[in-house]
């Protein structure tokens, strides 16, 4: 398990998180490289020198609009759905990927060596299946009453693969 002051080298990160490499030709991105990540963060505010910074469109603001604040705060890479407005340096890898906040799970499961099972079943099959599990899906947690009151629950990622 990563420790607090640990690193991950971007590259790996994105490998183990199952991610594709920064987009050099699309969008002008540079590559992961020798990019360290010394943290990830979904909220520019809380971006520090070496950050990974997600941009997660949320109801009320979204964060591409903050790329370029996270950027200038320190994050040395970006993971968004498209190209940031206002645009981000150049220099800095961008990858861009179809849903951010699943990226957002799996690279944090990947860069504090936690595994994370990712289910193709649908939610309610896997509930009949295995009833004292816990399931989180796609659109939000889904727990089911026996799980619940269990002790010890399993915990799998059922969505998209």
């Amino acid at each position: 398990m990563q420790q607090a002051g640990s690193t991950r080298p971007f590259s790996a990160l994105l490998a183990a998180a199952g991610l594709p490499q920064p987009a050099t030709r699309q969008y002008g991105s540079a590559p992961a490289g020798g990019v360290v990540i010394s943290s990830i963060d979904a909220d520019s505010r809380s971006v520090t020198h070496g950050s990974l910074f997600v941009a997660i469109t949320g109801r009320r603001s979204d964060g591409h609009r903050f790329s370029r604040d996270a950027v200038d705060r320190g994050a040395v890479a970006v993971v968004a759905e498209r190209v940031p407005e206002p645009p981000i340096d150049p220099a800095v890898p961008l990858v861009i990927v179809a849903d951010t906040r699943l990226a957002l799970s799996a690279l944090a499961s990947a860069f504090h060596d936690h595994s994370l099972d990712v289910v193709t079943e649908p939610a309610e099959l896997l509930r009949e299946k295995m009833p004292d599990r816990a399931f989180i899906s796609g659109d939000g947690l889904n727990i089911n009453k026996l799980a619940r009151e269990r002790d010890n629950v399993d915990v799998h990622a059922v969505g998209k693969a």
